[in-house]
């Protein structure tokens, strides 16, 4: 079973998110999109794990972390696909809390196949479209929701799939 632990977003930065894609995704030739009901997120870690783990275990892996933080956003990115297309992403800025809390979990999971950026690599993102042209107009969009500072942020773990949904710990 593959988990991600990844920053989740009040309820008010998610309509944002989603309003601002939705803006503009009728215009785009999607590979990928969010969905109304999409859970907007930004992976700390990702890692694969030989069964499934308890309550206990996921409770376990957040002791002593910090898990309500804010975030600021920093832009949006528009990243080259491996096949064709890009990736479009509202970054976040990478700051010591989040390396520290990403540095904490990959000590916790160390038995596991970790499967996201880690140290160097580590991007902290929000992937809301995969395109197959990269050539878009985004004239005429409010770009706020690109520049947020101080979002309420939380840190939560689910199964890693096309329709995440963390559990409630």
């Amino acid at each position: 079973m593959i988990y991600n632990i990844a920053l989740s977003f009040d309820e008010e930065t998610n309509k944002q998110i989603y309003q601002f894609y939705s803006k503009f995704k009728d215009n785009l030739n999607l590979d990928f999109g969010l969905k109304e009901h999409s859970i907007p997120h930004a992976t700390i870690i990702k890692f694969k794990s030989q069964s499934e783990l308890s309550k206990e275990e996921l409770d376990n892996l957040f002791n002593n972390i910090i898990v309500d933080l804010k975030v600021d956003f920093s832009g949006i990115t528009f990243l080259p696909s491996h096949s064709k297309g890009c990736w479009i992403e509202i970054s976040i800025l990478k700051d010591q809390q989040l390396i520290e809390i990403q540095n904490k979990l990959i000590e916790r999971v160390q038995n596991h196949e970790i499967k996201s950026g880690i140290e160097h690599r580590f991007r902290p993102h929000i992937t809301f479209a995969k395109i197959n042209d990269c050539k878009i107009n985004l004239k005429d969009l409010n770009y706020s929701i690109l520049r947020k500072k101080q979002v309420n942020a939380k840190l939560v773990i689910g199964l890693a799939d096309s329709n995440f949904e963390f559990y409630e710990l």
